[in-house]
């Protein structure tokens, strides 16, 4: 979920500005000065080979259905410093919010890219996990951890890889039931806070 900072939120968070560019630091749309998530990863688009960053739609587009194709993603987000400044080093690009049909099977997503046009990347680092070089299908009982913007590293296990969450992204999408989720009970404190969304589950 998105999260509203105040300066209260800022004494324990993870909100410097960061060179290169990595997953799980604080990241938000510029035309917006109170709300902040994480980068998940840099990644490369498959068709131009270019960084791209990988966050949540509602991350990087709000749910105000104001989004746009060149929108400045800036790191930290603005809300995540004093003065309200914006490191614009990527640009939005493309979103998907909703569900897709893969082998007729549907799954909910909510994801959005931005291309780098600042600063270093370091393509597939998280902080404090290091270089993510694969995928895996997730399954119950799996161990699981995370690095986000608000409860920084984490760890647990996936209890349920089918959940159906309602999830309102705003116009012009609206109302979604967001099919086969994942559910990740936390070890010893919450897996995930607001201002986690858009970490990836390694």
């Amino acid at each position: 979920t998105r999260v509203k900072a105040t300066t209260a939120d800022l004494v324990d968070l993870d909100t410097p500005r960061y060179n290169p560019l990595v997953g799980g630091i604080s990241i938000g749309p510029s035309r917006s000065d109170d709300t902040a998530g994480p980068l998940g990863l840099m990644v490369k688009d498959n068709a131009t080979g270019k960084p791209m960053m990988l966050s949540n739609y509602h991350v990087m587009c709000l749910n105000d259905g104001k989004q746009d194709v060149g929108d400045d993603i800036c790191q930290e987000a603005r809300g995540d410093n004093s003065w309200g400044w914006c490191g614009d080093c990527a640009e939005l690009t493309r979103w998907k919010a909703g569900n897709v049909s893969i082998m007729d099977v549907y799954y909910g997503i909510d994801a959005a890219v931005a291309r780098q046009k600042a600063r270093d990347t370091e393509i597939g680092k998280v902080v404090d996990i290091g270089i993510v070089t694969e995928y895996a299908n997730p399954e119950v009982g799996m161990r699981v951890q995370k690095r986000g913007r608000t409860t920084l590293l984490t760890s647990g296990t996936i209890s349920d890889i089918h959940m159906d969450v309602v999830k309102d992204f705003g116009p012009p999408i609206g109302q979604s039931i967001q099919r086969n989720q994942i559910y990740v009970t936390g070890d010893t404190e919450p897996f995930a806070l607001g201002g986690d969304s858009g970490s990836v589950y390694v």
